[in-house]
C-alpha cells in the first residue's frame, strides 16, 4: 500500500490545524501586543523567506511527493546548510504567525503536531534520496544539518 498520499494529507492538514488554532486560541502574552505583533511578523516573514529561497532552488522538483523526481542533486543555496529548508521555513512561519496572533497554543501545536510530521516526512524523503544518490547522499548528510542548524 502506498502511504504517500496519506502522509501528504496528514502533513498538509497539520499546518492548516496549526493556523486555525493560532487564529482562534488567543492566550495572554508576556510581551506587549504591539511588540508581539511586530516580532511575529518579522519571524513569519523570515520563515517565508527561507521557504521562498528553497523553492527558488527546487523549481520543478517541487511536486509534494516523497520520491525524488529528478537526477539533479541539490546542495546549493539553503541546501548547503540544511537538508530540509522548505519544512524549516514553514515551521518558522507558523511560529511567527502564532506569535503575531498571540497564540501560545499555535506555538504548541506547531511543536507537537507539525514538527513531528515534518520530521517523519523528511525521513521518508531521505530514505528515497539515499536510494537514488547513494554515497553522494551520505557525504551530504555528514556535512549538513537535518532541519534545524546547528541543533539537528
Amino acid at each position: 500500500m502506498n502511504r504517500e498520499p496519506l502522509i501528504r494529507l496528514a502533513h498538509n492538514a497539520a499546518w492548516v490545524v496549526v493556523v486555525v488554532i493560532s487564529l482562534v486560541a488567543k492566550t495572554p502574552s508576556l510581551l506587549p501586543a504591539t511588540l508581539a505583533l511586530i516580532l511575529g511578523i518579522i519571524v513569519f516573514a523570515g520563515g517565508l523567506a527561507v521557504f521562498g529561497w528553497a523553492m527558488a532552488y527546487l523549481r520543478q522538483e517541487v511536486r509534494g511527493i516523497i520520491e525524488p523526481v529528478s537526477e539533479r542533486f541539490l546542495e546549493v543555496g539553503p541546501y548547503q546548510y540544511v537538508r530540509h529548508p522548505l519544512y524549516l521555513g514553514v515551521i518558522i512561519a507558523l511560529i511567527g504567525l502564532a506569535l503575531a496572533l498571540q497564540s501560545l497554543w499555535g506555538v504548541v501545536a506547531t511543536v507537537v503536531l507539525f514538527i513531528p510530521l515534518s520530521i517523519y516526512r523528511a525521513r521518508l524523503e531521505e530514505s528515497a534520496i539515499a536510494r537514488r544518490f547513494g554515497s553522494r547522499w551520505k557525504d551530504y548528510v555528514r556535512d549538513t544539518s537535518f532541519m534545524f542548524p546547528p541543533l539537528y
